[in-house]
């Protein structure tokens, strides 16, 4: 376990967040005596499936119209 208080913490950030992702207890403690913990969240992987996205994305019936500003480079 590392405790720290929050002025050596802020020199060692780097060191203190991969000592957390490592498993290790990381303390820190500010100047009211309060303790806060780092702790490594492990990625969350996030499966995409057809229609996840179904009702967000929405085409507008004039999609497929030419578009006026484009008309000169139009066959």
């Amino acid at each position: 376990m590392m405790q720290l208080t929050v002025y050596e913490a802020k020199n060692q950030l780097s060191e203190l967040l991969k000592a957390a992702s490592k498993g290790e207890q990381v303390i820190i403690q500010n100047n009211e005596g309060q303790d806060f913990q780092i702790i490594y969240l492990a990625p969350t992987v996030k499966h995409l499936q057809y229609g996840s996205a179904k009702g967000i994305v929405k085409m507008l019936e004039n999609f497929d119209d030419p578009i006026e500003e484009f008309e000169n480079y139009m066959p």
